[in-house]
């Protein structure tokens, strides 16, 4: 009779109870004497409750008349009820134990032995499903061959994210129509806009993007802006939910700023006439003001400084200012040996008057923004209360600031008042030089 069974579980290996299960069988032997278990209805073939995340004893298969009773080497079974091998289904996790034969033998209750004594065997499942696949995916369910017959106690579980019940949402999907098996998540899409549609997984490409293969592309790759930024137009446009461009910098127009862009005309450079005051930058399609003493008209491309005589009070001056136009009250006084000029004319004179070394004093422009000039007592003059007076006939001053001039000799006059040097001083009529 126990042969007939050992002939019966064998054969059943080969036909699963339920189609579309992976099923757990435990064997006696490799590939022989097996008891085969459904991990989803957590039953024998036979109708035996095996249940999940509980240690059970081989004999409870079949009421102790079943495949366990022999072992596939006869010549070395020591004990009933060992298992040695198990295909372990992909999803399912197995562990196998020796019982505490001394607890069974005080209280009919089986468990298993400590860790010390017999260390359990853990098999994570990997086997697939059906009969052809299961050649080579037998695992050994003890820890070596000393403890060989003696692993009778077995619990099986799911594997972590495993079951049989498992309903997909739109963004999974389940790795196997056989169970034991698991939700995966649906293989990444590639680009950002895309929506799950229908059955899992499925999807449709939304907005700036448009599907290819199994990928939401860019309509417009590259095409990144919406809008080019002042000084900008679109060198190439491109139609995606939006319009989106490659925006080059504009060249410059002498005379022109650089204008807000238009999405009506992307490619065009708009851009408007520089206003009197300003000019076009160096090399960019803006307009700045002039500077001070520069000025401009309309649409000018680079500003001109402001002619002798004249100056600006600002930058940004559409016309330049004659210098004195509007004098100071009460006017500026000078200090001791200086004068006090506040035409143009007369500054020129006065510098005219001089060595032509000195004319690099002569800084016209800063003397019309201060509205007047202080300059020193120049030769052929001297300090006079508060101002500077020409020298007399008869005498001269050949320096700057001078008190007083100096006398011509005796018998010697100066054609002219304001002489500078002594040379200037010649004998009176009736006088003679005498002779060295």
């Amino acid at each position: 009779m126990c042969r007939a069974l050992l002939v019966l579980c064998a054969a059943t290996l080969l036909r699963p109870t339920q189609a579309g299960t992976r099923m757990l069988h435990i064997c006696a032997g490799r590939d022989v004497f097996c008891v085969s278990v459904d991990p989803c209805l957590q039953t024998t073939p036979g109708g035996f409750d095996v249940l999940r995340d509980v240690w059970t004893h081989t004999s409870a298969l079949a009421d102790g008349i079943d495949v366990f009773l022999a072992d596939s080497d006869p010549a070395v079974a020591v004990n009933y009820y060992g298992t040695q091998y198990a295909r372990v289904p992909e999803g399912v996790t197995l562990q196998t134990c020796q019982p505490n034969f001394t607890t069974y033998q005080e209280s009919a209750t089986w468990e298993c032995a400590s860790e010390a004594l017999s260390p359990r065997v853990t098999v994570v499942g990997a086997c697939p499903g059906g009969a052809i696949e299961l050649a080579d995916c037998a695992s050994p369910t003890q820890a070596s061959e000393t403890t060989r017959s003696k692993t009778q106690m077995f619990m099986y579980a799911f594997t972590e994210h495993y079951s049989c019940t498992h309903v997909p949402s739109a963004s999974q999907f389940l790795n196997s129509a056989d169970t034991p098996n698991s939700l995966q998540p649906c293989p990444p899409v590639a680009g950002d806009g895309f929506t799950g549609v229908g059955e899992p997984c499925a999807f449709e490409c939304t907005g700036d993007f448009h599907q290819e293969d199994d990928r939401c592309v860019l309509k417009c790759p590259g095409f990144s802006v919406e809008s080019c930024a002042r000084g900008f137009a679109a060198s190439e446009s491109c139609e995606g939910e939006r319009w989106y461009h490659i925006c080059a910098p504009c060249e410059p127009i002498p005379g022109r700023s650089a204008a807000d862009w238009s999405a009506s005309s992307p490619a065009i450079c708009p851009t408007t006439p520089c206003a009197p005051g300003t000019s076009t930058h160096l090399g960019e399609a803006r307009c700045d003001p002039c500077a001070v003493n520069e000025w401009s008209g309309a649409s000018a491309a680079a500003c001109s400084p402001c002619a002798h005589g004249s100056y600006t009070a600002d930058t940004g001056a559409a016309s330049c200012l004659p210098c004195f136009a509007t004098l100071p009250d009460p006017p500026p006084v000078c200090g001791d040996r200086q004068e006090l000029f506040q035409s143009v004319a007369s500054i020129d004179a006065y510098f005219a008057s001089l060595n032509v070394l000195h004319s690099a004093h002569n800084n016209m422009t800063a003397f019309c923004h201060a509205g007047h000039a202080c300059l020193p007592c120049r030769p052929g003059y001297f300090a006079s209360g508060s101002g500077c007076e020409q020298c007399a006939l008869g005498t001269y001053q050949p320096h700057f600031k001078a008190h007083a001039c100096f006398y011509c000799a005796l018998g010697h006059d100066t054609v002219s008042t304001g002489s500078v040097a002594g040379s200037d001083c010649l004998c009176r009529p009736g006088f003679d030089m005498p002779a060295l």
